[in-house]
């Protein structure tokens, strides 16, 4: 049969419509209409408030304004395309006020062009979603936050970071990078961070001061400029993964550090410094830390105040110096300003080879003009060493035997002259 002379039977005609009908929607899929409620959509030019509990989906929204999430209401965007179009006269953002939530899934946050503020001052879930380009980054303060799964990073790493934390926020199994600092953890911050990548920053994580964190199973890797750095505090290290930073893999200014379980290795400089506040690790694997630096593994040095008085207890300004450290080693030498000199002075210290070298105790030698005097130290956190040195000049008390030893030579000396002279004179008679 020829398909010049092919009828369709009804039935046929059917089927093959439907199969016809099917192959288009799987080549040009239809166009899926955004959903949602409450304060949606938003307007087509400023600001989007929202005021009441809003929920959008399967939308792509630009805004040439800022969203504002307020009184107590909840914004929900779930496979939505988000994109901010700010200026360099007006600068939009994302403001989350107090009591007030943002809920994100699965979802795309961006610029359409110029940088974008995010602030959270309530409470926020960000799942499986992407946030780039911010003019800083998510600046979270004391709301419930949890973010998880999510890709935050920017194409402009000048004083951008990831995540700022103030208050207590989860973020799990997230990817942060590109950015100058990853994550900020500022004044008090107390973040629970778990399973997160953080890499390809200047810095990884930094924190400002008197930080709280918890970090469990992170990867910390390839930031140019330092792993780790936090300021003040108290930090909880266990079973993250370290390496390949460009300065220290942990770096503490006066934080109690506590790690246990950690892989550190290949970072340029210390694996774990500390300087003024104590260092507890445990089971720790370090390898070929200190490849710049002649380093090593871990190093914790303190604050030590020198003062140096005279017999009077009066200041005794420039006075030379000179620590020694428990093997001999001359840890520092020089003069004293006014009569006091701050240093910081190594308690001990583990090399890439694992070699441990405990400086302390410390012999301190003190010395002006002639005058001389030494003590110990024995430095194990941040101390002030008192050295006294006499420069009295002693009067000189001749003792009373021996006077008599004196008299009695003087003595002997009178009688033999005596003697001497009564010879004499018999002698001529």
């Amino acid at each position: 049969m020829s398909l010049i002379n092919f009828k369709c039977r009804p039935l046929m005609c059917i089927i093959i419509s439907a199969i016809f009908f099917f192959d288009l929607m799987i080549i040009f899929p239809p166009f899926t209409q955004g959903d949602g409620y409450g304060d949606y959509p938003p307007a087509t030019d400023g600001d989007w408030i929202i005021e009441n509990d809003t929920y959008v989906s399967e939308e792509v929204i630009v805004i040439e304004g800022n969203i504002e999430v307020k009184n107590n209401a909840t914004l929900t965007l779930e496979n939505v395309t988000l994109m901010i179009n700010s200026t360099t006269k007006n600068i939009h953002g994302i403001y989350v006020d107090g009591n007030s939530t943002l809920n994100v899934y699965n979802s795309d946050i961006t610029n359409l062009s110029g940088p974008y503020i995010f602030f959270v001052d309530g409470n926020m879930t960000l799942e499986s979603s992407t946030v780039s380009n911010m003019m800083f980054g998510i600046d979270i303060e004391y709301g419930d936050v949890y973010i998880a799964n999510c890709s935050i990073f920017s194409n402009n790493q000048y004083n951008q970071y990831g995540v700022r934390i103030n208050g207590s926020p989860i973020l799990f199994n997230n990817y942060i990078h590109s950015l100058h600092r990853g994550i900020v953890i500022n004044y008090g911050g107390a973040p629970i961070l778990i399973n997160n990548t953080i890499t390809l920053n200047n810095y990884g994580v930094v924190s400002v001061a008197f930080g709280f964190a918890t970090l469990i199973g992170n990867n910390i890797s390839n930031n140019e400029l330092g792993g780790i750095s936090i300021e003040l505090g108290y930090f909880w290290f266990q079973n993250n993964t370290i390496f390949s930073n460009g300065g220290f893999g942990i770096n503490g200014d006066h934080a109690s550090i506590n790690a246990t379980g950690n892989l550190i290795y290949d970072n340029e400089r210390w694996g774990i410094f500390s300087w003024g506040a104590p260092i507890f690790h445990k089971n720790n694997t370090f390898q070929k830390n200190g490849l710049q630096n002649d380093q090593g593994n871990i190093l914790l040095q303190w604050d030590v105040l020198f003062r140096v008085f005279d017999h009077n207890n009066e200041e005794l300004k420039d006075v030379n110096l000179t620590i020694y450290d428990s093997h001999g080693n001359v840890m520092w030498s020089g003069e004293t300003i006014g009569n006091i000199r701050a240093l910081q002075l190594r308690e001990y210290e583990i090399l890439g080879d694992g070699t441990e070298l405990v400086h302390t105790p410390f012999t301190v030698k003190v010395r002006k003009g002639t005058f001389t005097n030494s003590t110990t130290a024995d430095i194990r956190n941040n101390m002030e060493v008192r050295i006294v040195l006499n420069t009295e000049k002693k009067e000189y008390k001749f003792p009373f035997w021996g006077l008599m030893v004196v008299l009695g030579v003087w003595l002997i000396v009178l009688v033999m002259v005596i003697i001497g002279a009564i010879v004499t004179i018999k002698n001529r008679k």
